[in-house]
């Protein structure tokens, strides 16, 4: 058992200690709280004060004889409550604007893709219009691009015109679009339940220029491993040629360890003829010195 319990006018300041019994197991573990004297008896529990779990949270539980099973699910979800990560929060892709475009500043909604190649997202742009508006998108005014005739119940009950933009934007790219209704363009004070439904919309774009981004990462990287399969099999056909290579120099050092074994022997062999002819040399000379002396 530990224990430390200064008191200080009437106040225990941040002491605790465990008791251990045959039936229970008891913990005090009090803060800044006025604490009866006679609470302080090692039979009860009165307070527990998990100060310092986290900058801004004080924790209370006020306990009278709990057993130990108990005490550990509170200090468990008391632990979980305060080391928890925080949930993150939604990324929200499409934001409602206000922009300068070819008819001044109108209502839009704009949708921003870091690390994005602009020509991308036009690309992809253009197919979701087509797909999704039942139109096609046109050269404009100031560097924009108009689609006419565009239908979308998300949008309009109504056929309706857009306007459109993608701008570099750092490293990244963003789309602009305002949507043209006839008498206004698309907004959230006119129609906020169009307005969730075309951002909602265009959050499926987001998704689509996502996972072309991915398609792009995919194909670089499915060209990667291609070229690594390349270099597999060309080291392979080089392992191939080099072991039979090997065998080739085999048979010529085998071939060569042969036609050594001869040469020594054919040595040997000259080496006892040049002998034999330097003695008939010698012989031939005699006869030639004492020619005088030969018989007929």
């Amino acid at each position: 058992m530990h224990s430390s319990m200064p008191e200080e006018n009437g106040t225990t300041k941040k002491t605790g200690f465990w008791q251990f019994g045959t039936s229970r197991t008891h913990l005090i573990f009090c803060g800044y709280k006025p604490i009866d004297p006679e609470e302080l008896s090692l039979s009860k529990v009165t307070c527990i004060n998990f100060e310092g779990l986290n900058n801004d949270t004080t924790h209370f539980f006020h306990l009278k004889t709990i057993d130990f099973m108990l005490l550990r699910f509170a200090l468990m979800a008391v632990l979980a409550l305060n080391l928890a990560p925080a949930l993150p929060a939604q990324v929200n892709m499409v934001t409602e604007m206000d922009k300068p475009m070819s008819f001044g500043t109108r209502p839009g909604f704009s949708v921003s893709f870091p690390n994005t190649d602009r020509r991308l997202v036009d690309d992809v742009w253009s197919d979701f219009v087509k797909n999704n508006f039942s139109s096609k998108l046109k050269k404009g005014k100031k560097g924009e691009k108009t689609a006419s005739g565009c239908r979308s119940v998300s949008v309009s009950a109504g056929d309706f015109t857009l306007y459109s933009e993608v701008e570099k934007i750092g490293d990244g790219a963003q789309l602009n679009v305002w949507f043209d209704l006839g008498p206004t363009f698309l907004n959230r004070n006119d129609d906020s339940r169009r307005t969730e439904d075309t951002k909602k919309l265009l959050t499926n774009f987001y998704f689509d220029v996502r996972r072309a981004v991915v398609g792009q990462e995919v194909k670089s990287e499915e060209d990667r491993l291609s070229d690594l399969d390349k270099k597999l099999s060309k080291l392979q056909r080089d392992n191939t040629n080099l072991l039979r290579d090997i065998e080739n120099y085999k048979e010529k050092l085998k071939k060569a360890e042969e036609d050594l074994v001869q040469n020594q022997k054919d040595q040997d062999t000259t080496i006892k003829d040049i002998e034999q002819q330097r003695k008939a040399v010698e012989d031939a000379r005699l006869r030639q010195g004492n020619v005088e002396n030969e018989r007929q």
